[in-house]
């Protein structure tokens, strides 16, 4: 793995919007609130991929599948997931080369510490309005 480049920035409102698309997106959520969600977005936050299913891993492994089969995944540059982000969501994202991962959930002390040391970003959405910055602040502009 490698540390992730600098170059992308992205807006705090931006961030919100990016979480919602990821909301309008979830059917089977709004069906048996048993699924995860994963979304992957380029530059512009459209849309590259996304994908549900009942485990966050998969979910995340579809959508980077979906994104490579594509050949869009070299433009990809935020991935937002539903769920807890673990230190093997971290892993894939940098394997993706995706300098920012947002979820709407919190993550483990493993992933922030492999989220630093790959220079990615994370950042958690906190009561709908809040966000917590993680790791990787720099591209949050606030």
């Amino acid at each position: 793995l490698t540390p992730a480049e600098n170059a992308f920035q992205i807006e705090i409102g931006k961030v919100f919007a990016c979480i919602d698309k990821l909301s309008e997106q979830q059917k089977y959520y709004q069906r048996t609130r048993g699924s995860h969600a994963a979304l992957i977005l380029d530059s512009r936050l459209e849309m590259i991929a996304f994908a549900e299913d009942v485990g966050r891993h998969n979910a995340l492994d579809k959508a980077i599948g979906k994104a490579f089969v594509a050949r869009k995944l070299g433009q990809a540059v935020i991935a937002v997931m539903s769920s807890r982000i673990s230190y093997e969501l971290v892993q894939k994202t940098a394997r993706a080369h995706l300098p920012i991962l947002i979820s709407m959930s919190r993550p483990t002390a493993l992933s922030i510490e492999m989220g630093k040391a790959l220079n990615l970003t994370l950042a958690s959405a906190d009561k709908g309005s809040e966000l917590i910055v993680l790791c990787g602040e720099k591209r949050i502009l606030f």
